[in-house]
């Protein structure tokens, strides 16, 4: 699996870990989301690849920011943080 793959699959996992969370199908938040049922299952799996556009309403569905929702997948913040300039 590629560095990329694995990043996919871990989103996958933490839309899967948030929803079931807060007792949410993938249908009650597919309707928040500018995107289908389906392509939530997809994306769920690491199967799809969200566009940046459609993370900022995934992440305020279930109440945080985008960077806040990144900051949870273990393969984007593993190594050096570098500081903001």
């Amino acid at each position: 699996m590629s560095a990329v793959e694995k990043v996919y699959k871990e989103i996958g996992g933490e839309v899967i870990r948030l929803r079931e969370r807060v007792d949410m199908t993938q249908e009650a938040l597919a309707h928040r989301l500018p995107f289908s049922r389906s392509t939530l299952a997809n994306l769920e799996r690491g199967r799809c690849r969200i566009m940046l556009h459609d993370l900022i309403p995934l992440a305020r569905s279930f109440g945080m920011s985008p960077r806040k929702f990144l900051a949870m997948i273990p393969s984007l913040n593993d190594g050096p943080r570098r500081k903001a300039s």
